[in-house]
């Protein structure tokens, strides 16, 4: 039976790389503009809940 139906071989799984890359100093957000959208969805979250 193996003769006759052909034997499907399963296509490559790509493997995972590893990624390395560091952030680079001008691509960092600055700590006021985190505290500012921290203090924005606090003050959403508390607007909105029920």
């Amino acid at each position: 039976m193996s003769k006759l139906v052909p034997e499907e071989v399963p296509a490559p799984i790509a493997t995972p790389h590893q990624n390395n890359k560091v952030q680079s100093p001008s691509s960092t957000v600055s700590p006021n503009v985190v505290a500012a959208i921290s203090a924005a969805v606090h003050q959403y979250r508390t607007s909105t809940a029920k």
